[in-house]
C-alpha cells in the first residue's frame, strides 16, 4: 500500500507535471532534435567514408608518383649517356640491328614442322 502512494505521489509531483506539459506543448522541438541527430550521424558516415576513399586514392597517387619519377631517371640517364660511344653502339645493335665490323649476324628462325 504505502509503495503505490509513494508512486502516485511521484505522478502527482510538480516536478513531473511540469515535465509532462512541457513535453506536450513543445512535442516538435524533441522531433527537430532526433531529425538534427540523425542528419548529423549520416554526415558523420558520410566523412568517414570520403576520408577512406581519399585516403587511398592518396597512396594510389604515391605509387604512381614514385613509378613516374623512376621514369624519369631512367631517361635522364638515357640523355645523359647518348655522348658516351659505347651507348650508341649498344643502341644501334639493338634498335636497328646494326652489327660491328668482325661480328656476324645471325637471324633464328621459329621452324615450321607441324
Amino acid at each position: 500500500m504505502k509503495s503505490d502512494r509513494t508512486e502516485l505521489k511521484a505522478l502527482n509531483s510538480p516536478i513531473f507535471k511540469w515535465c509532462e506539459g512541457f513535453l506536450f506543448r513543445n512535442w516538435w522541438v524533441l522531433v527537430i532534435l532526433i531529425l538534427c541527430l540523425i542528419l548529423y550521424e549520416q554526415g558523420v558516415n558520410s566523412y568517414k567514408d570520403q576520408q577512406v576513399y581519399l585516403s587511398t586514392r592518396m597512396e594510389d597517387l604515391v605509387q604512381e608518383k614514385q613509378l613516374l619519377r623512376q621514369q624519369q631517371e631512367d631517361i635522364r640517364l638515357q640523355i645523359y649517356s647518348q655522348s658516351d660511344p659505347d651507348w650508341i653502339e649498344l643502341t644501334l645493335m639493338r634498335v636497328l640491328g646494326v652489327v660491328p665490323d668482325g661480328q656476324k649476324k645471325m637471324y633464328f628462325q621459329k621452324s615450321s614442322i607441324e
